[in-house]
């Protein structure tokens, strides 16, 4: 850690010493010119460990419903000793040459890829040709910035024809995808500000989500999004400060909270929205289920073909390779797995797609658990929306789209299995 003290404000460090403590935990302790005290601190930049609590066995754990998508491993050099440190990287703006933008792009791009040289103020300004002071940076240049910086093509979103609601649900698909996002909105008192999120709170106890009658999707098909269950998002607000929870409720029903752009930062593009996703897959699942009666077997396959319900449904962008492979892992509550031969049966699926895990509110609450998948491509397809399913996977049964019609597997697993976390720790949600 670094302190630095003296008669210098956080808006004249980076013209003083632009990159001299970059790589370091670097906090700042200053006064104004009309104070003779140092009563004002500024974080130039740290590396920020989650908040967790220590198990019986001495291991860390994240905080009981916390989900973190994201926990680099940062390697520093001091003295000549190299050494790890994980965590999340936090810096703040000082409104001169380094705005909020700035600040999340920073805490964005040296989170996800951990670079031995994390990207400063002075170099986002250098790629853009721009020189301070400003009052902010365009989405076009935040978008740039992540081009330049990341293996990512960034997805940007605007909200101004998403409802509040939705705004919810595509911060909650990417967030739980393992992607950081950056989440740009404007209160009653205050210009756009930028926040980045890489994590949320669940209450699982949660009354709203079934007992107001406010669902998602066409009234034929009716779902509920997982998101309602999330009750804040966590943030780094380069203004406040680390590990804050934003209330997902504010994004919802508050006037006074407008969000204008979401940024999320992914390997995979996606054309199609997660929001359609859960709602095509919640169209399947309430159409054609009825179609496959008797071509599977158990009393999970039996109970959703023989009756109509609505769904939990979570939307995850996923590659082919990990979703096999979370497959492979995956363990159902009666003890039944997928063969090696039924998890091939998806080798004929896209590079990366739409996972949209469906679930009843009692398995997806209570045991954290999912029915099944319903495969949708994440780029657009022809003009058909059913075209965008590629497969479907329910207890004991696997639907493979073909052009010259659907095929149906006799699979292996035959009950509820643990819905898809990106990282081992994250049993915890």
């Amino acid at each position: 850690m670094v302190f630095f003290a003296g008669d210098v404000s956080p808006a004249e460090i980076s013209t003083v010493a632009p990159d001299a403590l970059v790589g370091c935990a670097a906090l700042i302790n200053y006064r104004s010119k009309s104070s003779t005290q140092y009563e004002l601190s500024y974080v130039y930049e740290a590396i920020m460990t989650p908040p967790n609590v220590l198990d019986p066995a001495g291991q860390r754990r994240q905080l009981l419903n916390n989900f973190i998508c994201r926990e680099a491993e940062f390697r520093r050099t001091i003295q000549k000793r190299e050494f790890g440190v994980k965590g999340f990287y936090f810096c703040q703006q000082n409104t001169k040459t380094h705005v909020c933008a700035h600040a999340s792009l920073r805490m964005a791009i040296n989170s996800d890829s951990s670079p031995a040289a994390p990207i400063s103020n002075v170099e986002i300004n250098k790629q853009l040709k721009i020189t301070p002071p400003f009052t902010g940076l365009q989405i076009g240049q935040i978008a740039e910035v992540i081009k330049n910086n990341t293996k990512c093509e960034p997805v940007v979103i605007d909200c101004s024809s998403t409802p509040k609601s939705g705004v919810l649900a595509i911060v909650a698909a990417y967030v739980q995808s393992g992607a950081i996002v950056l989440l740009v909105f404007s209160t009653q008192h205050a210009t756009d500000h930028v926040v980045t999120v890489f994590g949320h709170t669940r209450n699982s106890d949660e009354w709203h989500p079934q007992a107001i009658l406010g669902y998602s999707g066409p009234k034929t098909a009716q779902y509920y999004s997982n998101s309602s269950w999330i009750d804040h998002f966590i943030i780094h607000d380069d203004n406040l400060g680390p590990y804050y929870t934003l209330s997902s409720r504010a994004l919802e029903v508050d006037p006074t909270i407008a969000a204008s752009q979401i940024i999320a930062i992914h390997p995979f593009t996606a054309t199609v929205r997660p929001l359609y996703a859960e709602t095509l897959s919640a169209i399947l699942l309430s159409s054609s289920l009825k179609n496959v009666i008797g071509l599977g077997s158990g009393n999970w396959f039996n109970y959703i073909t023989q009756n109509n319900w609505i769904y939990v449904t979570r939307a995850i962008l996923i590659g082919r390779v990990e979703y096999q492979n979370h497959l492979r892992s995956s363990i159902a509550h009666d003890e039944s797995k997928l063969t090696e031969a039924d998890i091939a049966l998806f080798d004929c699926l896209p590079d990366y797609f739409w996972m949209v895990e469906f679930s009843l509110p009692a398995l997806f609450t209570g045991n954290r658990s999912k029915l099944g998948d319903v495969i949708v491509s994440a780029v657009d397809i022809g003009n058909n929306s059913m075209d965008r399913v590629k497969a479907l996977r329910l207890p004991s049964l696997v639907v493979i789209t073909d052009p010259a019609g659907p095929k149906h597997y006799r699979v292996s697993m035959t009950s509820h299995s643990p819905i898809f976390v990106n990282q081992p720790h994250d049993h915890l949600w």
